[in-house]
C-alpha cells in the first residue's frame, strides 16, 4: 500500500496539489496531521471529513479514520475511493472537523489532483458520494436497541461487534460507548453528517 504523508495547517493555504492516478481505489492513502498555527489538532472524539467538488461538480463528503493511537497529533487517514478518482482533473478538497461538542473548524480549500489513466476495467460512472453519513447512520441501527435502552434507564450487555468503525459499550453498567461516545454523542455525529452534506449540497448549487 502506498501512503502519502501531507501536513495541513487549517490556517495557511495549502499550496502544492496531492497528486494521484485516475481509477485508484484503496491505495494511495493519505497519511494526513492536521494543524492549526503550526499546532496540532486533538481529533480526540472528533469526525473529520473530506468534501470535495469533483470537476463534473459531483460531490465527496467522505469520513477519515482519525488514527486511535495519536488523535492529539491531529493524525488522521484518507483511502481513495474509487469516487475520489472516478474523474481526471483538479478536485477542490476541505477537511471539515466536528468536536464532541458540535464545535466546528474548516481547513482552507486545497487540490487534490487526479492524472488520466487508460479505462480497461469498466471504471463506475461519476456520482455523489458521502461515506461519512453513511457510516454514522449505519452506527445508529446497529446501536438503535441500545440506545433505546439507555433513553429508558435500561442498560443490556454488550454484542459482540469487533467492527473499530462503530462505537462499542464501556461496560455492562456504563452509560458510555468506548472511545468517549455518549447517546448525546452519537445523535449529534448523525446530525452534524447531515448538516455537512446539506452544506456542501448548497455551496455548489450556488456555483
Amino acid at each position: 500500500m502506498i501512503t502519502i504523508p501531507i501536513k495541513i495547517d487549517i490556517s495557511e493555504p495549502y499550496k502544492h496539489p496531492i497528486k494521484i492516478s485516475q481509477y485508484d481505489v484503496g491505495s494511495p492513502v493519505l497519511d494526513i496531521t492536521l494543524l492549526n498555527n503550526a499546532q496540532p489538532i486533538n481529533l480526540t472524539g472528533a469526525l473529520v471529513i473530506l468534501a470535495a467538488i469533483k470537476p463534473d461538480k459531483t460531490l465527496i463528503g467522505n469520513s477519515c479514520a482519525v488514527s486511535e493511537t495519536e488523535p492529539e497529533k491531529g493524525k488522521c487517514t484518507y483511502a481513495v475511493t474509487s469516487q475520489t478518482s472516478v474523474v481526471a482533473g483538479m478536485l477542490t478538497c476541505q477537511f471539515i472537523i466536528t468536536f464532541a461538542e458540535d464545535a466546528e473548524k474548516r481547513s482552507l480549500e486545497f487540490k487534490l489532483d487526479v492524472s488520466p489513466s487508460i479505462n480497461i476495467t469498466g471504471a463506475a460512472e461519476s456520482t455523489n458520494e458521502f461515506t461519512s453519513l453513511q457510516t454514522a447512520l449505519i452506527a445508529v441501527t446497529a446501536f438503535g436497541s441500545r440506545l433505546t435502552a439507555l433513553e429508558s434507564g435500561r442498560v443490556i450487555a454488550p454484542s459482540a461487534n469487533t467492527d473499530a468503525k462503530f462505537p462499542q459499550w464501556d461496560g455492562t453498567n456504563s452509560k458510555t460507548l468506548k472511545d468517549g461516545y455518549t447517546l448525546a454523542n452519537l445523535i449529534s455525529a448523525v446530525k452534524q453528517s447531515m448538516y455537512r452534506v446539506g452544506d456542501i449540497i448548497m455551496s455548489v448549487s450556488a456555483t
